[in-house]
């Protein structure tokens, strides 16, 4: 009773207090058309818990540098209002931080400097706001630096050692790292003793990464670029933490990346092959309710 109820009340804070959230709100509140001028956006922001906690003049200020980077990123117009445009829609969609559509783009557009790989893509979302990167230890430096000079044709940007950004792009490249350790499938065991984290970090990071890496198929295939179907096809991955050659098999309800797995080192390489399988032979790789429940999927009833 005396620490719960008659305890002082603790402070309070918006979560509009993050530049990245009002970024985020106020593009969905354009893109929604609940403001179509400014007048009503004011009105709108005027309502929330966040405007009760700034002064006037700092609201309109924080507002008008948050409509200037959408405008100047090309997510809204303002000629006769305020209007999302069809890229300011498609991020709002995404739920994704404007800033981090922004990068992903600029990236994209950079992307002829790198030989582009898995690596590649992965580390340009972990350069992003909406991803928690990972924290270096004192002996991450060596290993994550030979990794980089090992794979520096792949990287877009490598930042000078002295350079003040080193230490956050070493963090990024970590994060990157880990990720892809899942989907070369990785033990879990592995993962978490080489990079110092647990268990429901690696699926709490793979979620936001196959968000993030959706955003960016989606961001490629509004731009038209050619990195539409590696970045759909490594979501798929980072879904399942699979190798690419596993995604016609781990389709299949029942059947995550250790069975995919086994079927395929048994030479079932696709759902085609299963389809010509031997019922008892696929029941001693996955279990005999599981092929039944996997060949029914296919059209193949076992009694």
């Amino acid at each position: 009773m005396r620490e719960y109820v008659l305890a002082d009340v603790e402070k309070i804070w918006s979560k509009l207090g993050s530049e990245n959230a009002l970024r985020t709100h106020i593009l969905s509140t354009i893109a929604t058309g609940f403001a179509n001028t400014r007048v009503e956006l004011d009105r709108f922001m005027g309502t929330t818990f966040y405007a009760c906690q700034q002064a006037q003049l700092m609201l309109d200020a924080i507002i008008n540098k948050v409509l200037g980077f959408l405008e100047t990123e090309g997510m809204i117009s303002t000629a006769g209002g305020l209007h999302a445009t069809k890229l300011g829609a498609l991020v709002s969609r995404l739920y994704i931080d404007p800033l981090s559509a922004s990068m992903m783009l600029h990236g994209l557009d950079d992307m002829h400097k790198a030989q582009v790989t898995p690596l590649t893509l992965l580390d340009l979302i972990c350069k992003t706001p909406d991803i928690r990167r990972i924290y270096l230890r004192s002996d991450d430096y060596d290993w994550i630096g030979e990794i980089v000079a090992h794979y520096s044709d792949e990287f877009v940007h490598i930042p000078r050692e002295s350079d003040r950004e080193y230490e956050r792009f070493l963090s990024e490249v970590k994060t990157a790292l880990l990720i892809r350790e899942w989907v070369e499938e990785s033990h879990e065991d592995d993962i978490t003793k080489r990079f110092g984290v647990g268990p429901g970090d690696i699926r709490a990071l793979a979620d936001t990464a196959q968000w993030l890496m959706h955003s960016l198929a989606e961001l490629s295939a509004f731009k038209r670029t050619e990195y539409t179907h590696d970045s759909r096809e490594l979501g798929m991955r980072i879904e399942y933490g699979a190798r690419a050659e596993l995604l016609d098999l781990i389709k299949l309800r029942g059947i995550g990346r250790v069975r995919a797995r086994n079927l395929y080192n048994a030479g079932y390489h696709d759902t085609e092959a299963l389809r010509h399988a031997d019922f008892d032979r696929v029941a001693t790789i996955v279990g005999t309710k599981t092929a039944k429940k996997a060949l029914a999927q296919l059209g193949i009833h076992v009694d």
